[in-house]
């Protein structure tokens, strides 16, 4: 069922495990005010043995967690063996296994953190159960400095010893080691940890009791332990064997199932079942869903230790051939499940980090394929033709994914308009949408690719977006210099980039230059021009203001308030707000009565928390 996922890549903020754990010290295993979450377990230790293992191999990330996951699964299907007997029991392990949030917590190597605290609580109630009490708290221990998530499970265990044997007496004793654990737990975590904002986090906080989507994270919670699919949009491609196979060996392990005798000694009686159900299963459910403000499908993985043991007593009373069609349903939609594509490719979930994933090989693929490594220091500039929801721009300039598919830190990658000059060397990449990687070489500016024909518009586009970033950065002639060698695919292409570089120099007060730019050039008809300076205006120039300086190379005069309100809807229709916004005020400066200005300007005003997106210089004005 999990095979499928272990050809993930390293994800999101496994990049950022492993590059702390590439220069590992003693020291990262003390609380630390600049790291967000104090868990030296699962992230320290387990990335630092990653590292030691195989560096930036992501199979050996998929492996340690698998076999995590399948000592997670004997543990619990052991303990729910002692308490509900041999047949019940193993039929909750079947359960636990099937759960469809599960193959994820393989497949993203960051799920180390939950594993690991999933099998220390494991370790722990299997040793509460013969009341071996103070390995048990050493094992919760670690299960909280894994994942703060272990802390729920801890109420349930002291009371082990009354609600299995009848000793409330050892149950208040061991309430004493217990409290003391959650004590000194939070003396370290919250006064030399780096959660100090409490309990209430405001609206950019992880956690916190402040959390306005407690009952859809609930519902939703319950939901994925029950293995009903919310939100997901069709079967899942690709999962298909998996799920017959899953079928098959279901099959297989129900007939074995069937033929186990009951256990001895007896199991627990139903009631006391389900208050440990209830302890470990819906308890630990309800308060992740209150204190984590925004909930994934994955958090349902630790509760269900607890939700497994509910409903393996629920279908404890059905007859013997009820069995494996009820399990066979549970494991179906625990496929379906897998279907759900929340948010955008970066929202932990099995179908999202699949598309990614995808991508992301493909990169690192054809990266290889154009160089096999980069000079220390190098630069590598790569223009991403792709949404920000694609996740693509996360990982690479946000992550520096580069730095760990060619295991070098001295590598950075960012986008081309975002030019940094330094002493390594500078190549330039774009990618199109799904991760094709092509190189534009410097100072050639000729393209080069061991794939498909590149793409001239998406060359174009790489070429100016650099020109842009160079610019910004004051190197205006590099610039300059860059746009007019460029390839060009006609004569308008061309008219365009000299009056783009007359831009950067009237920009910049070279008048004379640009001048002589521009005067070789035909006047372009006004709808010609104000399409141009819109295309040049709606790229991110950093901090180069180029309004009227495009204006004067492209010919638009200043005092034209019509001009200013084609720019103004121009940029309002493709959500640049900060850019509709200039241009609105600039035609209120001419036409201070202008109703569509006034309404412009105070409809901008009331949208919270707006950011531009950044648009590629695509093409030439036709």
């Amino acid at each position: 069922m999990s095979f499928p996922v272990l050809s993930f890549p390293f994800l999101t903020d496994d990049f950022n495990f492993l590059h702390r754990a590439r220069s590992f010290t003693l020291a990262q295993l003390l609380p630390d005010a600049g790291v967000a979450l104090y868990r030296p377990i699962s992230r320290e230790v387990y990335f630092g043995l990653l590292v030691a293992l195989g560096g930036n191999n992501p199979l050996l990330g998929r492996l340690l967690n698998l076999m995590l996951a399948l000592a997670c699964i004997v543990l619990f299907t052991s303990t729910a063996r002692r308490l509900l007997g041999d047949t019940v029991g193993l039929f909750a392990g079947l359960l636990f296994a099937a759960l469809g949030s599960f193959p994820l917590l393989i497949g993203w190597t960051s799920c180390s953190q939950d594993l690991l605290a999933m099998l220390f609580t494991l370790v722990a109630i299997r040793l509460q159960l013969p009341g071996r009490t103070i390995g048990a708290v050493i094992s919760m221990a670690a299960a909280m400095l894994s994942k703060e998530t272990a802390l729920f499970a801890v109420p349930a265990l002291p009371l082990f010893a009354g609600i299995i044997d009848r000793n409330w007496k050892a149950s208040r004793r061991n309430a004493i080691y217990y409290a003391s654990l959650v004590i000194v737990w939070v003396i370290i975590y919250f006064k030399r940890g780096s959660v100090t904002r409490g309990l209430v986090t405001g609206s950019g906080g992880y956690t916190g009791l402040d959390n306005p989507l407690i009952l859809s994270n609930i519902a939703h919670e319950l939901a994925a332990l029950a293995n009903v699919p919310v939100g997901s949009v069709g079967w899942p491609k690709g999962l298909e064997w998996a799920a017959a196979a899953g079928l098959v060996i279901l099959a297989l392990t129900v007939r074995s199932i069937m033929l186990v005798r009951r256990s001895s000694p007896q199991p627990l009686s139903t009631s006391r079942v389900l208050l440990l159900g209830t302890l470990l299963g819906l308890v630990p459910a309800i308060l992740t869903s209150v204190s984590v403000k925004h909930w994934f499908s994955y958090y349902a993985c630790f509760p269900a230790i607890g939700t497994s043991f509910l409903l393996a007593v629920g279908a404890k009373r059905l007859a013997k051939q009820y069995v494996l069609p009820i399990a066979a349903v549970f494991l179906l939609l625990g496929v379906w499940t897998r279907g759900s594509e929340p948010g955008t490719r970066v929202t932990p979930a099995e179908q999202n980090f699949r598309v990614l994933s995808g991508k992301l090989r493909r990169i690192d693929f054809d990266l290889h394929r154009l160089h096999h490594s980069f000079p220390d220091s190098s630069r590598l500039y790569i223009a991403v033709n792709a949404p920000l929801e694609s996740g693509l721009q996360n990982h690479l300039f946000t992550v520096q994914a580069t730095q760990t598919w060619f295991w070098n830190g001295t590598l950075t990658a960012d986008d081309p308009g975002r030019f940094r000059a330094g002493a390594g060397p500078e190549y330039l990449f774009w990618v199109t949408e799904d991760g094709g990687v092509f190189e534009i070489t410097l100072p050639e500016l000729n393209p080069r690719s061991f794939g498909p024909r590149p793409n001239y518009v998406d060359y174009q586009s790489t070429v100016r977006t650099f020109a842009y970033g160079l610019a910004s950065a004051g190197q205006v002639d590099r610039g300059v210099d860059v746009i007019l060698q460029m390839q060009e695919m006609d004569s308008l292409a061309w008219t365009f980039d000299r009056r783009l570089a007359a831009t950067f120099l009237f920009a910049r007060g070279r008048d004379a230059e640009a001048e002589k730019l521009c005067r070789e050039l035909r006047p372009l008809p006004r709808n010609e021009a104000l399409y141009a300076v819109a295309v040049v205006l709606g790229l991110d120039s950093g901090g180069l203001r180029l309004d009227d300086a495009a204006f004067r190379a492209y010919g638009i005069p200043f005092d034209d308030p019509e001009s200013y309100r084609f720019l103004m809807m121009y940029f309002s229709d493709r959500v640049q707000l900060r850019k509709a916004k200039r241009m609105a005020e600039r035609l209120k400066s001419m036409r201070p009565d202008d109703p569509e200005a006034q309404e412009m300007i105070d409809a901008i005003n009331r949208v919270p928390n707006w950011e531009d997106p950044v648009q590629p210089v695509r093409a030439a004005p036709r």
